[in-house]
This record gives structure tokens, sequence and C-alpha cells, in this order.
């Protein structure tokens, strides 16, 4: 017996419509900004790698933008997670790799509930993305240890502050 999904039941009528309207409309305006010249270099690459037919190279660009995508959600749940703990970590670094994230985390000195709220987040991501092939991995120094964060990481938070969205640090 070959049963067939129908995926599709339970929606309601236009969403499959307004969906597909959407994308090829964002097809369109990719198509004219090619066409016109003014589409962003990341654009004009992939777009290249499809029309000449280089899966590998199309498949290696949607990694990294799965990377990053992740990448970005985890982090960003972290810090939500340790903003409504109200942990007091001083700084945070990172450095990600296609599956891994790593975090840098200095704390004060004894700050064992900065330290639990940290493995408390740490375990909350790698139970949500273990699914998705991704892993949440902290190194978490005091103060007073004077532990330079290696190379390999980027500063991205100090208490008070957020540099911005984590876009480097790769290793």
């Amino acid at each position: 017996m070959n049963k067939q999904a129908t995926p599709t039941k339970n929606l309601p009528a236009n969403v499959m419509t307004n969906w597909f309207d959407g994308f090829i409309g964002e097809l369109r305006s990719h198509e004219l900004r090619l066409e016109t010249n003014t589409a962003p270099k990341e654009l004009v690459d992939f777009y290249t790698k499809i029309f000449i037919g280089d899966s590998f190279a199309v498949t290696q660009t949607t990694r990294e933008m799965t990377t990053i995508f992740y990448v970005k959600n985890i982090v960003l749940e972290f810090l939500k997670g340790l903003n409504e703990k109200g942990s007091n970590v001083k700084s945070l670094s990172l450095s990600y790799s296609d599956s891994n994230v790593r975090m840098w985390c200095i704390i004060n000195d004894n700050d064992i509930e900065s330290e639990n709220t940290l493995f408390h987040n740490e375990a909350i991501i790698n139970a949500k993305y273990y699914q998705y092939g991704f892993h949440l991995s902290l190194t978490i120094v005091e103060e007073s240890d004077n532990i330079p964060v290696p190379a390999n990481f980027e500063n991205f938070y100090n208490r008070g502050s957020v540099s911005g969205t984590p876009q480097a640090g790769k290793a």
C-alpha cells in the first residue's frame, strides 16, 4: 500500500498560494537585480553557482547560511535566558564551526548563581538544538583567573552592552 502524504490538507486555502506567490515574487526580484547589476555580491555568487550547475558549491553556501541561522538563534536564545534569570555574567565571547558553538564566559569570582544559570541555559539550548545537529559548549572562567580569551573567539557581550550580532569568530 502506497500512502501519499497530504501536508496541505489542514492548511487554510490561501496559505499555500500566498507562500508560492511570495516565493516567485522574490525570485523575480532576484532576476531583476541580477539583470540590472544591482544585486549584492553574495546573491550574484549564489546564482552563478546555480547557473553553472556547481551543486557542491551551492550546497556549501547553503550550509554556511544554515550555520549562521542556527548560531544567531542559539546566541539570541542564550542571551534571552541570561536576561530572564538576571545573570551577572561579565563578558561573553563566541567561536563556532559547522555544528559547534563555543562561548567563553567570564564571571565574578565565586559567583555560583551565574555559573548555575550559564549551565542551565547551556542545557536548554542543547536540548533544543541537538536535533538540528548543533551543540553549545561553554568555558566558564572567573575574573581572577586572568585567563585570556583565545584568539579564535570574538567578544560580543560585556555587561551593559551587546556589540551586535555575531558574524565573525568562526574557527
